[in-house]
């Protein structure tokens, strides 16, 4: 199998494979037309014995019904026949059936019955073996008739006159058996076997040319297509094809008996026979320079298709300083040197790569390399979070600048892996604080559902760093995280000589503004209504309705259920006592929760509103929308 993939192997079945089947359907082409051409002669010839076939046997019945003719206009067996004497009328009868040569001789009364038989077996023969020959006599002008009936079990060619003594007065039968020798005698173009079928609808053979096994065999092909209709059909007799066709023996009878005339399609096909042998010596000729050739190419070109492939492997590997020295001026060398020109471009390229990776998010860089670098963007939905560190300029207060610096780097590390293992990229770093995007410049359907699975992981992040701080003796640090999903303009913003990848857009203010409001409310993460709406999988519980700094329209506030080990059917139990204005009761089941959670900020948050609203409850004009008026 390794041996197979190389390019030279493949190279060599490729060209011998072709030659193989250019060569294998012209040989097929040529056999199916040969097969065609010699089934198609067959058919004609078979036409043409039939034809033949149906004319000796109406010039045997012409002959019959002459020869029948002299014999009831033959004084001498009228005479015979008017002595009513059996033994003078068989003797007479026998007399004229040696000079006509044929095989039984019957006298028959008007009315069917047997009034002597040359064959004394046929004494007992029932009248219905010849009532259809006599029926067609009788419509006949002159009382004549032939054709092939079954006459004491054997199939007889029949010729019926009238005997006229002047008036018709009994029925002259001459008649010739099918057997072997009928056969061969009307056999002048091709192998004849007569068939007959009995009144089970099967076929059996009287008689034929066919030697036994041929003969079995064509009887049991027609066996399986119990009707024979007169049309050229080819079937497999004893392992070899014969084209066949039928034709009734007795036209104007029921089609019971019918030879078959049969020639043997390998027979037919022997002339072709020294074509298709030097077709295949022309094959194998062909073969043998189509080996030789592609072992030549292949040769050729495998050398310096195998130095491209470990050049590519190392560029593969990060290696783009090699470079290929293919002399000549074909193809393949025009291929290595842009196969040089393409090392010292991904050289270039991974050195800018390297830089930009460092400076801005890989997808931002990605994307700055992906597209051509211009001013201006385009309008995307994008789901944009804020996350911040709460007191950072108190914690900062008295602590060297080495150790903020050490506790920064420590955060931003696992706020950014939180956000991109979401796919979110970080936009950039802003002090303490950092801008992410979910939705730009990777596109996902579900940013918005990605940027809140984002603020719970850089919740637990935090979480974990804050562990660490408290084996090393360090204060904790608290954030906040605030989501906003609305559609913004994403691209380069900045001047010609310096662009910042970046969104802009009051969507992005208003998710900075609900970052802001997490201290306020006491929360780890809040999200907006049209990001809750967009989060599909996520169970969220509203927290407040507000209007932030600079913006007259109202919004909600939610945050997400995971985010808080307070039960959510009590809670909801409770802002429904708020929404309902019955602040005493809302401030009882607010208080229970925060005393059952200390650490749900929220809760703690509305039970003070509460308890303050029961004491100085606002105007019934109010409508629920609490107004800050400080970022």
């Amino acid at each position: 199998m390794r041996g197979f993939s190389s390019f030279r192997s493949r190279l060599l079945v490729l060209v011998v494979g072709l030659v193989l089947l250019t060569q294998t359907v012209a040989f097929l082409l040529v056999s199916f037309a040969n097969t065609r051409n010699a089934t198609r002669q067959i058919a004609a010839d078979l036409e043409v014995g039939a034809g033949v076939f149906r004319r000796l046997i109406d010039e045997r019945s012409a002959g019959l019904i002459a020869n029948a003719r002299l014999l009831s206009g033959d004084f001498a067996f009228k005479q015979a026949f008017a002595t009513a004497d059996r033994g003078t009328i068989l003797s007479a009868m026998e007399n004229h059936l040696g000079r006509i040569e044929a095989d039984v001789m019957l006298l028959v009364d008007p009315d069917g019955h047997l009034i002597a038989s040359t064959d004394p077996q046929l004494k007992d023969a029932p009248d219905a073996a010849w009532e259809g020959l006599l029926a067609r006599a009788a419509e006949n002008e002159f009382g004549e008739a032939s054709g092939v009936v079954e006459i004491g079990g054997v199939l007889q060619q029949v010729t019926v006159v009238p005997l006229f003594t002047p008036e018709p007065s009994a029925w002259i039968l001459f008649g010739f058996a099918i057997d072997d020798d009928f056969a061969r005698s009307l056999g002048k173009i091709s192998d004849v076997t007569v068939l007959r079928r009995d009144s089970g609808s099967a076929w059996h053979s009287v008689a034929s040319t066919m030697t036994g096994a041929l003969r079995d065999a064509l009887v049991a092909s027609a066996q399986e297509r119990v009707a024979l209709d007169g049309s050229v059909s080819t079937s497999d007799l004893a392992g070899e094809d014969y084209v066949l066709l039928s034709t009734p023996l007795d036209a104007h009878g029921k089609q019971d008996a019918v030879a078959v005339l049969a020639r043997s399609l390998r027979a037919e096909l022997e002339p072709y026979r020294n074509l298709m042998r030097s077709l295949a010596v022309l094959l194998g000729a062909g073969l043998a320079v189509a080996v030789l050739a592609a072992v030549l190419i292949a040769r050729g070109v495998t050398r310096p298709v195998l130095e491209l492939a470990q050049g590519a492997r190392r560029i593969a590997d990060g290696d783009f300083a090699g470079r290929m020295d293919i002399p000549g001026r074909d193809e393949i060398s025009a291929l290595a040197l842009s196969f040089n020109e393409m090392a010292a471009g991904l050289q270039d390229r991974e050195r800018v790569r390297g830089l930009l990776g460092k400076v801005v998010s890989p997808a931002i860089a990605e994307e700055l390399l992906r597209r051509p670098i211009s001013l201006g963007g385009e309008e995307r939905e994008v789901s944009v979070l804020f996350v911040d560190i709460r007191g950072f300029t108190a914690r900062c207060e008295g602590v060297a600048p080495a150790a903020i610096l050490d506790l920064l780097n420590r955060y931003l590390t696992r706020v950014t892996q939180a956000i991109e293992a979401e796919g979110g990229v970080v936009d950039k770093y802003i002090g303490d604080a950092v801008m992410a995007l979910f939705g730009a410049p990777l596109m996902h359907s579900d940013h918005a559902a990605r940027s809140v699975r984002g603020a719970l992981g850089i919740r637990a992040a935090v979480e974990a760093l804050n562990a660490e701080f408290a084996a090393e003796g360090q204060p904790p640090i608290a954030v906040g995280v605030g989501i906003n999903t609305a559609v913004v303009v994403a691209g380069n913003m900045g001047s010609a000589s310096r662009m910042n990848y970046t969104v802009i857009g009051d969507g992005v203010n208003i998710a900075s503004r609900v970052e802001g409001l997490c201290p306020f409310y006491g929360a780890v993460i809040l999200v907006t209504d049209a990001t809750r709406d967009a989060a599909a999988g996520i169970d969220f519980r509203e927290v407040d309705r507000v209007r932030v700094k600079g913006r007259g329209e109202a919004l909600g506030i939610h945050e997400p259920v995971s985010a808080s080990a307070t039960d959510p059917q009590q809670y909801a139990d409770a802002l429904a006592l708020w929404n309902a204005r019955d602040f005493a009761r809302a401030t009882a089941a607010f208080e229970s929760l925060a005393r059952a959670c200390p650490e749900d900020g929220v809760c703690a948050f509305h039970a003070r509103r509460s308890a303050r609203f029961a004491v100085d409850p606002p105007p019934a004009t109010w409508d629920g929308v609490h107004v800050h008026t400080s970022k």
